[in-house]
């Protein structure tokens, strides 16, 4: 009967103890390697980001809704969504398409009914949000407080039209919540027809519209009634009488400097 030599042993021995290290190596691995729920696997599709108040703070527990189209006005029933963690961020796992976003944090806990004083929403700089394949987004949210002092206007949160800028003070500092009117006609006493959403912290706005117009735009502090004395505002497009500025899919207005009112 053969026998082995002392070397071929050695040598299969050894051979052993390599498979059975390799084998311990990739059991560890899959034991303590994790899904990372922040992020989007370079070869996936989908959205990921951070919710912020408006002060930069993370926001938990916010709920960052996605909708196929825009006819419920973003309201009722999301076809998507996503709750945002500890750290504020969240992540949706989308197919590639189009969507139309929105951030929302209710007061009451509830996840339903109109906005109430005390919740806080936001949009995207535009809607929808277009996704392609293997191209995942990473998209952030400043959320605003809900006005109390409702708009007699109607918001869009999404439109063939758009208009973006940022409001500034004269030092060149965003002027955080300030709205934008848009009036079909130059006699800017009546209600206006569209309005923003609130500006972000840093004074970015976007203004949404059904059409190009002409418009005019007014630009304040404040939602409704009269300009106050000392209020910051700046009027857009009127020109002899008529209103003249007229929007794109994605007009940029850049900085608006806003000037404290003064009565005639």
């Amino acid at each position: 009967m053969a026998t082995l030599s002392r070397s071929t042993k050695r040598k299969r021995y050894d051979s052993r103890l390599g498979l059975l290290a390799f084998a311990l190596t990739v059991l560890l691995a899959a034991c303590t390697s994790t899904f990372d729920t922040r992020g989007i696997d370079k070869s996936g599709t989908g959205i990921t980001g951070i919710v912020r108040d408006a002060s930069g703070q993370p926001v938990a527990g916010a709920s960052v809704y996605a909708y196929r189209n825009a006819r419920s006005g973003l309201r009722g029933p999301a076809d998507f969504a996503a709750t945002s963690d500890d750290d504020g961020h969240y992540l949706l796992d989308l197919a590639p398409g189009s969507y139309h976003l929105v951030a929302r944090l209710r007061s009451g806990g509830s996840d339903s009914g109109p906005p109430r004083p005390g919740d806080a929403w936001a949009l995207p700089a535009s809607n929808p949000v277009v996704l392609a394949e293997n191209k995942p987004q990473q998209l952030d949210f400043v959320l605003q407080q809900v006005n109390t002092q409702r708009v007699l206007a109607r918001t869009l949160t999404a439109a063939p039209f758009s208009i973006h800028g940022r409001a500034i003070d004269a030092a060149g500092e965003g002027l955080a919540a300030t709205m934008v009117l848009a009036y079909r006609h130059a006699d800017l006493h009546r209600r206006p027809d569209y309005a923003s959403s609130p500006a972000t912290d840093d004074g970015s706005f976007t203004l949404y519209l059904p059409d190009a117009g002409p418009w005019c735009l007014v630009i304040r502090q404040h939602t409704r009634g009269q300009l106050r004395a000392g209020e910051l505002h700046t009027l857009l497009g009127r020109e002899n009488g008529t209103c003249r500025l007229r929007a794109t899919a994605a007009h940029e207005l850049g900085d608006v400097l806003l000037s404290p009112y003064r009565e005639p």
